[in-house]
């Protein structure tokens, strides 16, 4: 049986933007408005669905964890402030920063989701 996400459904989603020297900064910032308007469809709130970032370049850095906003404002600001982090694309360290998010906070019964 397909499982869906439906209307009264909540989620656990981490975001992965790819900051590396292959996206340029004006494609970065459109990665920051895709993140923040699927996070508006989806409803990304602290009593519902939760989201998480998470930028990688080079490196990868958690940008916003489950629990690390009040308010769906404020998840956006967070996503604002990411920054360009350039260097080669290591999707391999995005994975192992979002396996810690997974890890360690998603709970039972949660849809767990990646965005690229």
């Amino acid at each position: 049986m397909k499982e869906s996400l439906s209307h009264s459904s909540s989620a656990d989603v981490v975001f992965l933007m790819d900051s590396s020297t292959d996206v340029s900064a004006p494609i970065f910032l459109r990665e920051k408005a895709f993140v923040k308007n699927l996070a508006r469809t989806l409803k990304i709130d602290t009593g519902g669905s939760r989201g998480a970032v998470v930028a990688f370049g080079e490196s990868s850095i958690l940008i916003v964890d489950l629990n690390s906003y009040r308010s769906p404002e404020q998840f956006r600001l967070f996503v604002d402030r990411a920054r360009y982090i350039g260097g080669d694309r290591r999707m391999d360290r995005a994975l192992e920063e979002a396996a810690k998010v997974k890890g360690t906070v998603i709970q039972k019964n949660n849809l767990y989701l990646l965005f690229f």
